[in-house]
């Protein structure tokens, strides 16, 4: 059996009424379609290849736009801005209007620079022996 036997018999028994109709070519070409189809597409490539016309767009303008674009950019970064920034000042008013709550926020802001020193003793013999290196009256010490 070849192999259009198998397929015909395979469609009688899946599709019997696609089977059963007649095989026709129902499309028909119209005559000298095939004999004039390769002179026709050469005709449309020849025409497509003739028709192409080169356009050049100026670049000037591309040339002009970038420039611009990089001078706004440029004066926008560069120029300076109209604002000044404020600076927290206080005056009595406004101190007298803030919690203390508030008050010890707007201080953490600021830093508390401290000097410290040395802790110097306090001993009777300590002050004695100074007062004479320094040459200190004792009429001086209390006031007489």
């Amino acid at each position: 059996m070849n192999m259009n036997q198998e397929n015909d018999n395979e469609l009688k028994k899946n599709a019997p009424y696609l089977a059963s109709l007649e095989k026709k070519n129902s499309f028909q070409a119209p005559e000298g379609f095939f004999e004039d189809l390769p002179s026709k597409i050469e005709d449309k490539i020849q025409a497509a290849t003739t028709e192409k016309k080169h356009t050049y767009v100026s670049l000037h303008y591309v040339k002009y736009a970038a420039a611009a674009v990089v001078l706004l950019v440029a004066g926008y970064y560069f120029y300076p801005s109209k604002t000044i920034p404020q600076k927290n000042t206080f005056t009595a008013w406004n101190v007298d209007s803030l919690t203390d709550d508030e008050l010890l926020d707007e201080m953490s802001d600021f830093p508390i620079e401290y000097e410290t020193e040395t802790v110097v003793s306090n001993d009777d013999a300590d002050i004695i022996n100074y007062l004479i290196d320094n040459k200190v009256d004792v009429t001086e010490i209390n006031g007489i």
